[in-house]
Parts: C-alpha cells; structure tokens; sequence
C-alpha cells in the first residue's frame, strides 16, 4: 500500500488474481511438492495458500459470490488431493498438505451456505488428521523431542519450507504459534547447522549428509529461507534460537540474505522473508551468545562439534535412530557415522543422488544396509 495505491485497489487486484486462479487452474491440478521452496520457477508457489490469503485477507472487499468462487476451487482442490492411508512426513506431501488446509479461510462462514459448512467441517477433520497428527505429531514422536529428516538435504528443503510455511498461516488463524509448541519446528536452526561440514570445499561449505541427497551447498536461498521463518516465529518464545537463526543469514559464512537470493523476485520473496516472516528484526546472535551447545541429540542421530568456529572444527555425527520410519528414500544408518575433520573423513551412506561437479561425492547405487558403514559393538 502506497501514496498511489489503496488498500482497496490492491485487495481488489487479488481477487481478479484469486478468481484466475480459481477458473484457469487445470482440473487435475495437484500442488507441486518443490512448490513451496521454488516460489519463483514455472512450477513454484502453492495455489492453495494463494487462493485461501486473498479469501481472508480481502474478506470485507468481495462479495459472496466471490468468495464461493474461491471456495469452490478450495473444495475442488480437496477432492483431488493426494489421499493414502500412509503416514504422510515425506517432501511429497509437505506442500500438498495445504490442501487439507484449504477450508481454514471459509470455516464458519454460515453465509456461504449448508453445503459450504458440510464440506468445511469435513475438509478441517482432514487437516486435522494430515497435518496436526501425521506430520507434525509424529514428527515430536519419532525424532524424540528434537528435528531432523529421514531424506537427504534437498528433500529436506522441500519439508520444511513446506510444512513450515501451513505451520505459519494456520498458526494464526488457530491462535497457536506451532513454532513454540512442536519441537520440529522449533529446533530446525539446529537439525541444519549440524549438517553442515564445517571445511568449505573450494570457498563453499556443503551439507554432510550423502544419504540420497545431492549434497548441495549450504549457502542456499532454500536454507536461509528456513532460517528466516524460524528467526521470526520464535522471536518471542525463545530469543535464544531466533537470534541464532538471524546470525547464521546475517554474519555467518554459511547463511546467504534475501537480496543474494539466486532468481530472487523482490515481490515474492519480499512478502515472505521480509514482511511476513522476516529475520531483521531479529538481532544476530552467534552460536555462542546464543548458548548453542556443541553436542546435540538430532532425532536419528548425535552431533558433536569440537568448536563453533568455522574451517578447523571437527564434527562427527552418530546415527542411533530410536524408530525406523520407514519410506524409499531412508537409509539403513543405525550405528553408522560422519566424521569431518578439514573435510570428509568417513560418510555414513554411499547413496548420493543428482550428483554433480561441485564437490567429491560417493557415486550412485550405493544404496543398502551392505554399503553403510556401521559401527559394531561385540560383547
């Protein structure tokens, strides 16, 4: 909003968006799950999440037809979501899971009609169950208290950003800040700064993990992304890991700011990672201000860095896993380690996937329980 434009007019430019939206998406349409992370690529952003924003945001600007246009698509989106009767915390469903959120803008607006409020009531059973319990409850299970992923760095990217983002807008419109109440939200910071090697590789630092992962490097719009939402929604609850977050884009060698984003698009990633859940505002503080300890327990496994500082730490990492989830992408890693000592002196998993040019890495096919390296205590 600006001296040459009003609120209205832009609430009025989204709806005209929103109802594109609504009557030009294909009728097969199902959200992309590299959606969220690549918000500004030909297959980027969550239709979902866009259409239920404009639907409350411009509330007092549209008319009731209008909005059952709007909720129309929402609903139509729900018929065709992914549906299975499996667990759903896997990067495929971490931006799909907006669509069982679809009904979290129209739930109780009875001027809808009886069929809206139905079907509302039947799409929020769902996102209770998809998202309240599959994702972000066993998640707290599973990973004991703390976070990690089951997939490799750039699944992960795909997860928490996703998951991530629902846990933001449903947060308030539920009155609950999920970045305090569930642990795998609240300690992410932690789950990506322990996996990170803390050797660059010809001036970049890379995650650690070869666990079908592509081993990307850390300095990464997707990771600062992270970053930024947790730097926000846990500003108040614990200032400590906030900061910590705020540091690592802002000082430290790992984090990359918003303007250096690669395909950066200020009106898109702008809205997210400045307005909307912006890091700024945070005051850096480093690992040590911020109490980070050098020894973690990380869902699947223990991390221990001899050191905070960059280039001459050692960081071993010991998967102990104390539940197998168990999906195409998991390794067989119960007893296997990294250790990195000025680079890779031991890996876990010799399964690395789209490799590439930037860094040495095992090769592919190396999938299996045989391949891992697993750490054996005879009695």
């Amino acid at each position: 909003i600006s001296s040459m434009q009003s609120r209205k007019k832009y609430g009025q430019k989204a709806i005209e968006l929103a109802l594109y939206l609504a009557e030009n998406l294909p009728a097969d349409w199902k959200e992309t799950h590299h959606g969220a992370k690549n918000l500004t690529t030909d297959k980027g952003g969550i239709a979902s999440l866009a259409l239920q924003v404009v639907y409350d945001w411009t509330h007092d600007l549209s008319d009731l037809e209008q909005r059952r246009r709007i909720a129309d698509r929402l609903m139509s989106l729900w018929n065709n979501r992914y549906d299975s009767r499996k667990v759903k915390l896997e990067n495929h469903y971490a931006t799909n899971v907006h669509v069982y959120a679809g009904a979290l803008c129209f739930y109780g607006d009875t001027d809808l009609g009886s069929i809206y409020t139905a079907k509302a009531n039947e799409m929020m059973l769902s996102f209770d169950d998809i998202f309240l319990k599959r994702q972000l409850g066993v998640a707290e299970k599973i990973f004991n208290g703390s976070s990690d992923w089951i997939e490799g760095d750039s699944y992960s990217f795909d997860a928490f950003t996703g998951i991530m983002l629902l846990a933001a807008a449903s947060g308030s419109a539920l009155g609950e800040n999920f970045f305090a109440s569930n642990s795998w939200l609240r300690y992410a910071p932690l789950f990506f700064y322990y996996n990170i090697m803390p050797m660059p590789f010809e001036n970049e630092y890379y995650f650690s993990q070869q666990n079908t992962s592509s081993v990307v490097e850390a300095r990464h719009r997707y990771t600062s992304a992270i970053m930024s939402m947790s730097a926000s929604q846990l500003a108040t609850v614990d200032p400590q890991l906030s900061g910590f977050a705020s540091w690592f884009i802002q000082q430290s060698p790992y984090g990359l700011k918003i303007e250096d984003f690669k395909y950066n698009d200020p009106h898109l990633y702008d809205l997210f990672y400045k307005f909307l859940m912006g890091y700024r505002q945070v005051a850096p503080l480093s690992p040590d201000a911020a109490a980070i300890p050098l020894s973690v327990r990380l869902g699947q496994m223990v991390a221990a860095r001899s050191s905070h500082k960059p280039d001459i730490a050692t960081l071993v990492q010991f998967f102990c896993p104390t539940y197998w989830y168990d999906n195409g992408h998991n390794e067989h890693e119960q007893g296997a380690f990294n250790i990195h000592r000025f680079g890779p002196l031991a890996i876990s998993a010799a399964n690395s996937k789209n490799a590439g040019k930037e860094i040495p890495r095992v090769d592919k096919n190396g999938k299996g329980f045989v391949l891992n390296n697993i750490l054996g205590l005879g009695g």
